[in-house]
C-alpha cells in the first residue's frame, strides 16, 4: 500500500502551529462532508426537514464548522500521540463525542439533549470512536 503524502502523515509531527493547522483542516474537511449531506437533506426535503427539529439549514452547517473546528483543535494537539495506539483510541473518543453530540443536536434539537442521547453518545464513542481512528490511522500511515 502506498504511503499517504507528507502533509496527511500521523508520524509527520511538526510544531505546535502546524499540528493545529494539520488538525483544523482535517477538521473542516469533515465539516464540509457533512454540510454537502445537510444540503441534500434540504434539496429533498425542503426548510421543513429543519424546521420539524428546531434549527434551520444556516444553524446545520454552522454547527458542523463549528464541531469540525473543535474536532480539528483535538487532533492537532494529540497528533504527536497518534503514532500510539492509546493515542489513537483516545483520540478517536474524544473526536467521538464531539461528533455524536452534534448529531444528536440536529436529530433533537440542541434544547432536547437529554440522558438518552448522552448515554447514546458515550456508548457509541467508546465503540465506533476507536475502531474508526484506528482504521484511518492504518490508511494514513
Amino acid at each position: 500500500m502506498p504511503r499517504a503524502r507528507a502533509g496527511t502523515d500521523l508520524n509527520n509531527v511538526q510544531s505546535v502551529g502546524q499540528n493545529l493547522a494539520w488538525g483544523i483542516l482535517w477538521g473542516l474537511s469533515g465539516s464540509a462532508a457533512y454540510s454537502v449531506a445537510a444540503f441534500l437533506v434540504y434539496l429533498i426535503g425542503g426548510h421543513r426537514a429543519f424546521d420539524s427539529r428546531g434549527v434551520s439549514l444556516f444553524q446545520t452547517v454552522a454547527f458542523y464548522f463549528l464541531a469540525g473546528g473543535v474536532v480539528g483543535v483535538l487532533l492537532g494537539l494529540m497528533r504527536p500521540t497518534l503514532k500510539h495506539t492509546w493515542g489513537t483510541v483516545l483520540a478517536g473518543v474524544l473526536c467521538s463525542v464531539v461528533i455524536w453530540m452534534g448529531v444528536f443536536a440536529m436529530l433533537e434539537g440542541p434544547a432536547h439533549i437529554g440522558r438518552f442521547e448522552s448515554l447514546a453518545t458515550l456508548i457509541l464513542s467508546v465503540t465506533l470512536g476507536p475502531a474508526c481512528a484506528l482504521s484511518a490511522r492504518r490508511q494514513l500511515g
